[in-house]
């Protein structure tokens, strides 16, 4: 039998190199490949790319090593033609973006599918459930009023392309990938059906083979010397305001330990580098980077003091799992998915609270909190990997089971 695997949420776009969702696609590819070779099966599996967006060497070399045929789209009319018109018995989307419900798939192609959030329709549900400050006259208040209705409309659209995508045809079969996710879906679209909850895959990573110190004096800090902050030039990550508060406790002099740490900021566009050069005091103790390269993000969790992660939205949260790994200290927000996935293993601070990410920060210099935390991290990490083992091995088989018409 023939699947069209979507791969395009794997390729870089614009600012964006890689991201958690992309890691995921890719890794259940992986996973899928070696499930059809471990039983012989003579299925065969095509890739699909996005010929508006960028490659990856990774990937690249693992589809020539498995020689797995590409096919490429330039618009949603020729993914769904390539998808219809070329004997494909399933399509599988390890994410189903909120646009592909204009993806027009013949009744006679299987679809499975998953969310891993609901990050376009957040974008306009925060906006309108946490509103502005109003001031400034009649003017301003008409302003605001205009936008909180055209924010409305666009949560309305929004919510109806998340509702199309489980009914792309009859025999559409959307997973996700955490419980609060899966929740999120049942309780804004409660007569949409989930079928299931599976954690998402962690991407395989390798000890780095480049050199700790050299590659911390080429960029100008010391072992567990800095804080880190990731993918800081997308809104939802939410760094900005943590930099600040990071800026504001040197500024204010009660605090020695955190004037002798760096800040290295990851995933930095030119918008974001002029924002920290004009908002930022203490500009010596901050580093603003594009991405890096996997390597490098290893050697980053490796050796960083702590790791910052205030996001306020998450279809799981990948990096603070990953610092664990190096018995890093997390500080994270509580918003979304974050709880769920690294439970008691790191601290905790309200994301749109500056006091509070200030005092997590504080804590984070805590020894004996940092032992606690470690100990907590080694356990988790443990259950994280036992469910994403049997999750994506029930979701192999589950696939496997919708392509041969079984449920």
């Amino acid at each position: 039998m023939n699947i069209l695997f979507d791969l395009s949420s794997a390729q870089p776009q614009k600012e964006v190199i890689v991201n958690g969702g992309g890691e995921y696609s890719f890794s259940l590819l992986v996973e899928y490949i070696a499930y059809l070779e471990n039983r012989q099966s003579e299925d065969v599996v095509d890739v699909l790319f996005d010929k508006n967006k960028g490659s990856n060497l990774k990937i690249n070399e693992f589809l020539k090593e498995k020689n797995i045929e590409c096919k490429k789209y330039s618009d949603l009319q020729e993914f769904s033609e390539i998808a219809n018109s070329q004997n494909y018995d399933l399509l599988v989307c390890p994410i189903m973006y909120p646009y592909y419900s204009n993806l027009n798939i013949s009744e006679k192609v299987k679809i499975v599918g998953l969310i891993h959030d609901m990050s376009n329709f957040y974008h306009y549900y925060l906006k309108n459930n946490y509103g502005e400050f109003i001031s400034g006259g009649i003017r301003t208040l008409v302003r605001s009023l205009q936008k909180k209705i055209e924010t409305k409309r666009k949560l309305k659209e929004n919510l109806k392309e998340h509702e199309s995508l489980f009914y792309l045809n009859k025999n559409t079969h959307v997973f996700t990938v955490s419980n609060y996710t899966y929740y999120a879906l049942k309780y804004f679209l409660p007569n949409c059906k989930v079928e299931g909850v599976h954690y998402s895959i962690s991407k395989k990573s390798e000890e780095p083979r480049i050199d700790d110190n050299e590659f911390l004096s080429e960029i100008d800090v010391s072992e567990r010397g800095y804080f880190l902050m990731s993918s800081c030039s997308r809104w939802a990550k939410n760094n900005l305001r943590a930099a600040e508060c990071i800026d504001e406790l040197i500024t204010s002099g009660t605090f020695d330990e955190i004037k002798r740490k760096k800040v290295v900021m990851l995933g930095c566009n030119d918008r974001i580098k002029s924002y920290l050069r004009r908002n930022i005091k203490n500009q010596e103790n901050f580093i603003s980077l594009g991405y890096v390269s996997d390597e490098e993000m290893e050697l980053l969790y490796k050796n960083a003091f702590t790791f910052v992660y205030p996001s306020i939205l998450e279809g799981f949260g990948f990096p603070p799992v990953e610092a664990m790994k190096y018995d890093t200290l997390s500080i994270c927000s509580t918003s979304t998915s974050i709880p769920e996935i690294c439970g008691d293993a790191v601290l905790y601070f309200d994301p749109y609270d500056k006091d509070s990410i200030k005092m997590a920060l504080l804590q984070s210099f805590d020894e004996e909190i940092r032992k606690e935390k470690r100990g907590n991290s080694v356990r988790r990490l443990s259950e994280i990997a036992d469910r994403q083992k049997r999750d994506t091995t029930l979701l192999l088989e589950k696939i496997d089971k919708i392509l041969k018409g079984v449920c």
